[in-house]
C-alpha cells in the first residue's frame, strides 16, 4: 500500500516516485511509469532503471515537469529521521532517465518541507506551504532559479499544507488544503504577486461551488480552475464529482454528466496543467490496498472544459516588426525629427490605419503623408520606437524606462489614445522616485493629468533635498521649474 508518493504526467506518461509503505513503513526512492494514452490498455507499471546520482529515498514531497523533459524534486522525509526534511533539489532528465543534484547557491533554505505544492513559472521553482519539522506550518514561498541553481529571498506567504499551487496572469495562485487549525480552504482562493510580494485572499461562497466532503484535487486547465472531488463509499453525505471555477468571472460551474460515480475506491489524482484529460488511480473492492490497482481516465473536453491558448494577436503582429518577411512588407516609415541619425521604423500602412486615428485622418485628407509613405515626429526614437509596439500589440513595452514611458504618456494624449493614456498613466504612478519623480510631473502637467502631477509634486516636496540633487530636476524646463517652485507650501 503506497502513499505519500509523488504523481506526475507528461504527455501521456504517468510517473510516480518515491512513497512509503503504508505497513511496514520502508521509504522507497523507485520510480514507476505508466502509459496511459488513449487506446492503450491494458496499461501496466514499469519500473524505470535510472543512472546519475543517488536520489533518497523519500515520501511527502514534490515532483514538478520542467520545459517539458526534467523533473524537479524538492523536500519530503526519508525513514531514517522523520524530523529530517530534505533540503537538496533533485532533477530527473527523462529523455536519459539521468539523476543529477545541482549544487546550490543563494539563500538555501535551513529546512525541507513535507505537504508543500510547487509550480515553475518562467524557470523559477515556487514552493508554496507545507509543513517543516516540528509540524510547523511555513509561512513563506520558497523560490528556486533553476537555470542559476540559485536560491531567492523567500517571501511571506500564506500557512497552508496538502493543498495544490498554479500560475495564472502572473500571479502565484494556492487552492484547497488545510489551514493551521486544520480547517479546510476548498472554496477560497489566495493569491501571490510575486513582483510587489502582495497576498490577496478571496472568499468564494456559491451554491454551485464543489462540496466540502470528500477528497478534493485540483489543476489550472487554461483560464479554468478544474476540480475533482471523490468521496469513500462508506460517508454517504460526501458526493464525488468535477466542477470547475472559471477564473475571469470567478464563477463555479458544476459538471454533473462527468461519470465519477463508479465502482472504485479512488486515491491518486493525476493531470498536466493545461491538459484536456485526468486521471484517478484507485482500488478495487477485492483489494482496498491497492491504490493504485485501478485508473479512471475522464477527457475534459468531451464535457466543454477546454484550456483555450492566449490570444497571439498582439505578438503575431509584433513580429512583423522583427523578422525578415514582416519588414520586407512594411510599406511606411516613421522617422525621429530630433533623432535624424537614428534608425527609420518600417511599418505597415494598415496597422496604422486602423489603430492610429490621427493617421488614418492624414490619409483621409489627402496630406503629403499619404504620398511620400513616410512621416517625421518631433518625439525621440525610442519613445516613438515604444509607440509603434503600442500599435502593434495593445500593450507597453515592459523594458521601457520611467523617462520613455512618461513621454510617451504625453504623445498618447496628444494623439488622443485613451488606452495607451491610462497604461502609461498606471505605469508611472508605480514608478515615482528622485530619479523620476521630476520627469513625471513635467509629463503629467504636459498630458494633463492632474492627479498623476500632485503626486509627483507631493513626493518632491517631501524628499526635495534628494529631488533637487538629481539629473531629471536640472533638465526641467524653466516654465515647469517656476510653476514648482510657486507652489512649495
Amino acid at each position: 500500500c503506497l502513499v505519500g508518493a509523488s504523481v506526475t504526467v507528461v504527455d501521456g506518461c504517468v510517473y510516480v516516485l518515491g512513497g512509503f509503505d503504508r505497513y511496514s513503513d520502508e521509504v522507497f526512492h523507485t520510480l514507476f511509469q505508466l502509459r496511459v494514452d488513449e487506446g492503450s490498455p491494458p496499461y501496466a507499471w514499469t519500473r524505470m532503471t535510472c543512472q546519475g546520482a543517488q536520489l533518497m529515498a523519500r515520501s511527502d514531497h514534490s515532483a514538478t515537469l520542467w520545459r517539458h523533459e526534467w523533473l524537479v524534486v524538492f523536500g519530503g522525509t526519508g525513514d531514517d529521521d522523520h524530523d529530517a526534511y530534505f533540503t537538496q533539489v533533485a532533477i530527473l532528465h527523462l529523455p536519459t532517465m539521468t539523476w543529477e543534484l545541482p549544487r546550490m547557491q543563494g539563500m538555501v533554505p535551513l529546512t525541507g518541507r513535507i505537504k508543500h505544492s510547487a509550480t515553475i513559472q518562467h524557470d523559477i521553482l515556487y514552493i508554496a506551504g507545507g509543513l517543516e519539522p516540528g509540524g510547523q506550518y511555513a509561512d513563506t514561498v520558497l523560490a528556486y532559479d533553476l537555470s542559476r541553481n540559485e536560491w531567492l529571498p523567500p517571501i511571506p506567504f500564506v500557512r497552508r499544507s496538502q493543498h495544490m499551487s498554479f500560475f495564472y496572469n502572473k500571479r502565484l495562485y494556492v487552492y484547497g488544503g488545510y489551514n493551521e487549525d486544520l480547517t479546510r480552504s476548498n472554496n477560497a482562493l489566495t493569491f501571490l504577486d510575486t513582483a510587489t510580494h502582495a497576498v490577496t485572499h478571496l472568499e468564494i461562497e456559491s451554491p454551485s461551488a464543489p462540496h466540502l466532503h470528500g477528497q478534493q484535487y485540483a489543476q489550472i486547465c487554461g483560464d479554468q480552475l478544474v476540480v475533482v472531488t471523490t468521496r469513500k463509499k462508506k460517508k454517504k453525505h460526501a458526493r464525488a464529482g468535477v466542477w470547475h471555477l472559471d477564473l475571469t468571472s470567478m464563477q463555479w460551474q458544476e459538471h454533473k454528466d462527468i461519470p465519477l460515480q463508479v465502482d472504485g475506491h479512488w486515491q491518486v489524482f493525476v493531470m498536466q496543467e493545461h491538459a484536456d484529460w485526468f486521471a484517478l488511480f484507485g482500488a478495487p473492492d477485492d483489494d482496498l490496498d491497492e491504490y493504485y490497482g485501478i485508473v479512471l481516465r475522464i477527457l475534459l473536453r468531451e464535457h466543454g472544459i477546454v484550456a483555450v491558448p492566449p490570444s497571439r494577436l498582439g505578438t503575431d503582429l509584433a513580429g512583423l516588426l522583427q523578422d525578415d518577411d514582416g519588414q520586407a512588407s512594411a510599406d511606411f516609415v516613421i522617422r525621429s525629427g530630433v533623432d535624424p541619425d537614428a534608425q527609420e521604423l518600417h511599418v505597415h500602412r494598415l496597422v496604422l490605419i486602423a489603430r492610429w486615428p490621427h493617421f488614418a485622418h492624414l490619409m483621409q485628407a489627402g496630406m503629403v503623408e499619404s504620398f511620400s509613405n513616410s512621416v517625421t515626429l518631433p518625439e525621440p526614437h525610442d519613445v516613438l520606437r515604444g509607440f509603434v509596439h503600442f500599435l502593434y500589440t495593445d500593450a507597453l513595452d515592459d523594458t521601457m524606462s520611467p523617462l520613455l514611458v512618461a513621454d510617451l504618456m504625453v504623445m498618447a494624449n496628444l494623439y488622443m489614445l485613451p488606452r495607451l493614456l491610462a497604461l502609461t498613466v498606471r505605469r508611472l504612478y508605480g514608478c515615482i522616485s528622485v530619479d523620476y519623480c521630476s520627469k513625471i510631473y513635467h509629463a503629467a502637467v504636459q498630458a494633463g493629468q492632474d492627479g498623476l502631477q500632485q503626486t509627483a509634486l507631493s513626493f518632491i516636496f517631501r524628499h526635495f533635498g534628494l529631488v533637487v540633487q538629481s539629473p531629471a530636476f536640472h533638465l526641467l524646463p524653466h516654465a515647469i521649474l517656476a510653476e514648482l517652485l510657486d507652489q512649495i507650501p
